[in-house]
């Protein structure tokens, strides 16, 4: 609620409001006291009509949330690894406003990695999918718990893998980002006639033999 004074205080008066949102609730000893309520859309104006005069009375639009998406993971990955792990955050970087309803985070995994799971505190992730929801509200300047994506490396993946994942949901335009994943990529060094000694950096092996390549 709210109100507006009117001198001098004894001057009797009437208000009226030209809006349904905007109510007049009393007119007494020069005050003019009303209410409104919650704008949940565009801005919008109203005007108080009081001794002729108006008195304009606006409402601004209400503020949105802003979610942001990070992903990182730790060191380097290995053709044919199993088991390699990347963190999703998603904050509400929005200085005033809450989410409000459910929030997706989608992943998207390159051609050279194979989604195996995800998961995280508080989230609903589908089995064998590729998404994670969840419907509690984010406060303004908060983050959700992390989300893990599981992955397996395929044995002949290229290097860098570039992992993408989305956030959607919860009042807030889309948001997306990607991490590059350098992978330690093999070879095979094959002598003949086999047994053949080879030296690599210094060290003495009997071929075949397999060494990481970065």
């Amino acid at each position: 609620s709210a109100s507006v004074q009117v001198l001098p205080a004894a001057l009797p008066v009437t208000a009226t409001s030209d809006q349904t949102w905007l109510s007049i609730n009393s007119t007494s000893g020069g005050t003019i006291s009303f209410s409104f309520t919650a704008n949940t859309g565009a801005a919008r104006t109203a005007h108080i009509t009081v001794l002729g005069q108006q008195i304009t009375v606006m409402q601004s639009a209400p503020g949105v949330p802003v979610l942001a998406i990070a992903k990182t993971h730790s060191g380097n990955f290995t053709q044919g690894q199993a088991g390699a792990a990347y963190t999703v955050t998603v904050s509400n970087i929005s200085s005033t406003t809450a989410t409000s309803g459910a929030v997706t985070v989608t992943e998207t995994a390159p051609t050279g990695l194979t989604l195996q799971s995800m998961s995280g505190s508080g989230w609903t992730c589908t089995a064998g999918g590729n998404t994670c929801q969840r419907s509690n509200s984010l406060a303004a300047g908060s983050s959700y718990p992390s989300i893990t994506v599981t992955v397996n490396v395929l044995a002949n993946a290229t290097s860098p893998q570039v992992n993408a994942v989305s956030v959607s949901g919860g009042g807030s335009a889309m948001a997306s980002t990607t991490d590059s994943t350098t992978i330690i990529q093999f070879i095979t060094v094959t002598t003949s006639p086999a047994g053949l000694a080879i030296v690599v950096d210094g060290t003495a092996y009997i071929a075949p033999q397999t060494f990481n390549w970065v």
